[in-house]
């Protein structure tokens, strides 16, 4: 009865793993979804630009019958079944405040009144911006409480978030949500802004401002705003002064609360250079500098760089413009020029747009020299420990594989005995309850941050999927019980057979099943060198263990449960990296983890351990003796050291770190059978140490550049290329290749036949290399665009807004530095316009040298 029940267990399983791979993939394709999922994501790079969507949730004007109530307020962005939520910080639900008045006047006690407590929230809700046609957001108004009851609610449907404009704001009436039926309950204040930034600067920017990182957005409050009045003392003003802000009131706008654009680069300066008390010069008062750029347009419209992308066409000249290499989170935007003009190019040269068709923006390193703090930041950093953290875990591995065969095979004296196997490994997993203590106290709940940092949830997850991710501590449990069982199947089995060969089929076949689930869950890419790898992984595992030699007749029985461990080996490694892949910088959570894993050691799998004992499964067993207990304690110390190095390897490191470099440990095991048990490795034995090493060597390409220009495609399986074309000249075609840089030279990556002229189209870049791609007509965009320009030169506004629309804009931040501010700048238009004056001047000859053509508006 157990093997039938074992056997529909394990189909049951198989069927759901099978079910969650497909659904999985599918999000791997998709990609990311949420921003925490984006920010932790290893295939989009830093400089990626991404557009973001901030509601402010302001202030409420609410019913009567909630005075007093804890309320928060959950947005959802999304279609329902869809959609990602926020939920605010919690505001007491109070009268307003009397008048100062009101003790000196009577006034009626309106009880009446529909209206009469307000709640200030007070909090932006940060979302990853969606290319939706429509954006459908919802608001619910909850009671504090175990499980939030919802008491009001709201939604707004807003257009694309590139045709939003960057602040706007809405009055929502709320209906409750009683069954008698809907009725106001009151008034919700909100503001939507989009922003678009880069990644590594959204992340400074987020880290800055102490935001908190939510399931799927993040959450911070807004920054108060003091009212005052600005006043000047007679003294300090001549009557030739014109006083510009003399006794004028200053109210705090809306705008002052606003999502910030993006964290400016600290290098490019703009040197004020005063030549005298009260003097200016106007010709060179301003010297600007600016950082490397990211491109360069030149006199012929040839974005000069070394990035692994171009897009070719012959227009009424030669023409070629570079996109990096997986630099944008999702489509990659190209915009085609009308071909070169005599002298410089205008401003419909090639430029790179963002994913959200948004500002194109200058991007460079810092200038400044990089601080010891900067320095050590980067040396220390996750992925660069991982390698040194695989290398340790697996020589670990192997003097505990050792040890833990003796301890249950070894001779001992008459009054010493082994602990039973079951024990023994529970023991070795108890390590994480040394932060026990720590994340007992106050200081250690705050940085683990364990109820703020449950792991994201895409939507359209499934049940079990979500029921992991959004309890970090139940899905120990689950993990503690996978660690448990794969580390038993691996003793029994190494009980049965050689170290030797029970190591190599659980790490040859690990390997094996680490990659295919990577390609599908983590876009590994797939070359024939990690496939060759794989193969001699397989064998040269085999061959190195001097298969065969078993020390019992149960040999068969030893390889099934080698092949057990390995597949619980793989879906511990590939689960846990999945659900939890966006908390991999934060040390503190590890630790919180592996506590609850050690916890859930002595809670749940202890009285299963006496459960088995019970049954006569396994009899229980304690050790005995000085040197049983001496042996037992130092495994079980090793192996807790190695499972918390493994946690760290597999989420610091790619996923073929941790199965690559443990497959060292084959011919360092079969080395200690040579001189723990005289097994001598015979000819074949050291062709497979070999072949292992090798099979290393082609999985983790240690061969290869470093350089993101060798990256696959495969990370980014939905590249497009926007293409703005202008009409054929003369020697125009219709035909667009697409060239990819394979580190040495442009090759040609994929073909567009019948390319309309004078269109707005999406290029496909997804499908087999070589193979013709799709080409997509954006109707709606040319419909924008074409608006956009009909609106009237002469209004100053309604022209950089053109200029965004049209991705024609450029915005830099700037920043200016002088030792005395002169007194005009703040007393005298006059001065003050000649300043500007100057200032556009000097920055547009700033620019002009950097893009090698005109900045024809400038707006300060």
């Amino acid at each position: 009865m157990a093997a039938v029940s074992m056997l529909l267990a394990t189909g049951a399983i198989a069927v759901y793993a099978a079910h969650r791979a497909d659904q999985m993939s599918e999000k791997a394709r998709r990609g990311p979804v949420t921003l925490p999922e984006l920010l932790a994501a290893t295939t989009v790079d830093d400089g990626a630009t991404v557009q973001v969507l901030a509601v402010h949730v302001l202030d409420s004007s609410l019913n009567r019958q909630l005075l007093g109530n804890r309320l928060k307020v959950r947005v959802k962005y999304g279609e329902p079944g869809f959609s990602i939520h926020c939920d605010t910080a919690e505001a007491v639900a109070s009268a307003p405040a009397p008048s100062p008045a009101a003790k000196y006047a009577h006034r009626l006690h309106r009880d009446q009144s529909e209206h009469h407590v307000t709640a200030n929230f007070g909090t932006t809700c940060i979302f990853l911006g969606q290319r939706y046609t429509e954006n459908l957001l919802r608001f619910r108004v909850m009671k504090h409480g175990l499980l939030g009851r919802t008491v009001a609610k709201a939604e707004l449907r807003v257009s694309a978030l590139n045709m939003l404009s960057t602040w706007s704001e809405y009055n929502m009436q709320l209906e409750g949500t009683s069954l008698k039926g809907s009725h106001i309950l009151g008034q919700l204040d909100i503001a939507l802004e989009t922003r678009v930034m880069p990644k590594g600067e959204l992340r400074q920017y987020l880290s800055l401002l102490g935001a908190q990182q939510q399931q799927e957005a993040f959450l911070m409050g807004i920054l108060p705003v003091t009212e005052g009045e600005v006043t000047q003392h007679e003294a300090s003003s001549s009557a030739d002064d014109e006083a510009i802000v003399k006794g004028q009131f200053i109210k705090a706008p809306p705008k002052v609360r606003r999502f910030l654009g993006r964290i400016s680069c600290v290098s490019r300066q703009i040197h004020y250079a005063s030549t005298g008390a009260g003097s200016q010069n106007p010709t060179n008062c301003i010297g600007i500098r600016f950082c490397s750029l990211s491109y360069r347009i030149n006199a012929r419209g040839v974005a000069e760089s070394s990035q692994p992308w171009r897009r070719r066409k012959r227009m009424s000249g030669d023409l070629a413009c570079q996109v990096p290499d997986g630099s944008l989170p999702g489509p990659v935007a190209l915009w085609q020029a009308q071909g070169p003009r005599e002298g410089v190019m205008q401003r419909d040269a090639p430029r790179l747009v963002s994913s959200a068709e948004d500002l194109t923006r200058l991007e460079g390193p810092a200038c400044s020299g990089e601080s010891q703090a900067a320095l050590s930041s980067r040396l220390l950093r996750p992925s660069l420990l991982a390698p040194w953290a695989a290398a340790l875990s697996c020589l670990l591995f192997c003097g505990n594989s050792e040890l833990l065969q003796s301890l249950q095979r070894g001779p001992l004296e008459a009054d010493q005995r082994h602990a039973s196997p079951l024990l023994n490994l529970a023991l070795c997993h108890l390590g994480g309850l040394l932060f026990v203590p720590y994340f007992l106290c106050g200081a250690g709940r705050a940085s683990a941050s364990i109820d703020a940092k449950a792991p994201l949830v895409p939507p359209g997850s499934g049940l079990a999927r979500s029921c992991l991710a959004s309890s970090p501590c139940a899905a120990a449990l689950v993990f503690g019980l996978l660690l448990m069982s794969y580390n038993y199947a691996w003793l029994r089995s190494a009980t049965l057979l050689a170290a030797g060969l029970t190591n190599a089929i659980f790490l040859a076949v690990s390997v094996a099943l680490v990659y295919l689930a990577s390609v599908f869950l983590f876009a590994e890419a797939v070359t024939p060198g990690r496939l060759l790898g794989i193969a001699l992984a397989l064998g040269g595992s085999m061959l190195a263990s001097g298969g065969g030699r078993v020390f019992t007749s149960g040999g068969g029985v030893g390889v099934a449960l080698a092949f057990a461990a390995a597949g619980g080996y793989t879906v511990y490694q590939i689960l846990f990296r999945y659900v939890f892949s966006h908390l991999k910088q934060d040390v503190a959570f590890l630790a919180y983890f592996g506590a609850w894993v050690s916890a859930w050691h002595v809670i749940a799998i202890f009285p299963m351990i006496l459960l088995a004992d019970f049954t006569e499964y396994e009899k229980l067993e304690f050790p005995r003796g000085r040197s049983a207990w001496l042996c037992t304690l130092a495994s079980a110390l090793i192996a807790s050291t190695v499972n918390a190095l493994n946690l760290c390897v597999v989420m610091w490191g790619s996923p073929m770190l941790l199965p690559s470099t443990s497959a060292f440990s084959v011919p360092l095991i079969v080395f200690l059978d040579f001189v723990l048990h005289e097994a001598r490795p015979r000819g074949l034995e050291l062709l497979g140490h070999s072949l292992v090493v090798l099979s290393v060597v082609l999985i983790m390409q240690l061969g290869s550049s470093s350089s993101s220009l060798g990256r696959s495609l495969k990370q980014y399986p939905n590249t497009e290329v926007m293409l703005q074309g202008s009409g054929m000249g003369k020697n125009g075609s219709s035909n667009v290749t697409v060239e990819r840089w394979d580190g040495k030279v442009f090759r040609r990556y994929r073909k567009f036949y019948n390319v309309p002229g004078g269109e707005f189209v999406r290029l496909r870049l997804d499908a087999a290399e070589g193979a013709e791609g799709a080409v997509v007509v954006d109707s709606q965009r040319k419909v924008l665009l074409l608006q956009a320009q009909a609106a009237a030169a002469s209004d100053p506004a309604l022209q950089r807004d053109r200029l965004t629309t049209d991705n024609a804009r450029i915005q830099a931040t700037v920043s200016m530095f002088v030792a005395s501010w002169p007194a005009e700048l703040t007393s005298s238009i006059a001065v003050t316009t000649s300043f500007l004056a100057n200032f556009v001047a000097s920055l547009r000859e700033a620019l002009g040298a950097e893009l090698q053509q005109p900045a024809l508006q400038i707006f300060v």
